[in-house]
């Protein structure tokens, strides 16, 4: 009997010993660990980053053609710039050379203008205006190739695949929801290996030959713009300098000669 109640007492104690349930937390069962799921899951992981990394270096590549493209636009901008400075330039000293006439055919008639100054004076205002208009004509023309060939050249071509670009973060996303990821996990994986060696055959094929070939189209175009502008104000600066020193050698020997 006393063996019976020393065992008794010892379970007592245990039980005293293991902690209570409580009944109102819903019990717990182990998660079964399921293998073809966690390498699944790893795997997605892996393609979502590689397509983001390969979206990362596309947008890198993309702006380095932009930048080039811009330098081309500005290259061409300055080049025909020039063509209208060194245009202006001819004008300017134009315009000094008989307005010098005119002032010292102004002083040798005591600051008075006879009919003659008054004639020529009014073909020079003539010329002036004539000359104005053509060469604006000229610089409307210039601005308005320009702003075509940016509005045809390279950027239509840049915003289509960047737009087509856009959706490349996606594509994992795209797969998972049209596959069923017990049954088509390996053709889901598959198909986004099979998407991935897609895009980066355009991107190597397609994008960089398509900038390429609108970057060098807009060079040879700009360089016409600028060939084009140098003939359109060919002849207006010709006649405007040959009218004004028509009209300077007039002054000096008609309006007011140089006394012998």
């Amino acid at each position: 009997m006393k063996l019976f109640a020393i065992i008794v007492s010892l379970m007592l104690v245990q039980a005293l010993a293991l902690p209570m349930e409580d009944p109102s937390k819903p019990e717990e069962m182990p998660k079964p660990k399921n293998d073809v799921v966690d390498q699944f899951r790893a795997d997605i992981i892996e393609q979502f980053y590689r397509f983001q990394t390969f979206y990362d270096l596309f947008n890198e590549r993309m702006t380095h053609y932009r930048l080039e493209h811009v330098n081309l636009v500005t290259e061409i901008g300055l080049d025909m710039m020039e063509v209208f400075s060194v245009d202006l330039d001819i004008i300017r000293q134009s315009k000094d050379y008989v307005d010098m006439q005119f002032r010292n055919a102004l002083d040798r008639l005591g600051g008075n203008p006879n009919a003659c100054l008054n004639e020529v004076q009014a073909a020079l205002d003539a010329n002036s205006a004539r000359l104005g208009t053509e060469f604006n004509a000229c610089a409307r023309r210039a601005n308005a190739t320009i702003s075509n060939g940016l509005a045809e050249i390279f950027y239509p071509t840049f915003d289509s695949i960047q737009n087509s670009a856009s959706t490349v973060p996606l594509l994992t996303i795209n797969a998972l929801s049209r596959g069923n990821v017990f049954d088509d996990a390996q053709e889901i994986l598959d198909y986004l290996d099979a998407q991935y060696q897609v895009i980066t055959l355009q991107w190597k094929s397609a994008a960089s030959q398509l900038f390429r070939w609108d970057t060098n189209r807009f060079r040879v175009e700009g360089r016409f713009y600028i060939e084009e502008m140098l003939l359109c104000l060919l002849e207006p600066v010709e006649n405007y300098r040959n009218t004004n020193t028509f009209n300077m050698y007039r002054i000096v020997d008609e309006c007011a000669p140089t006394r012998q």
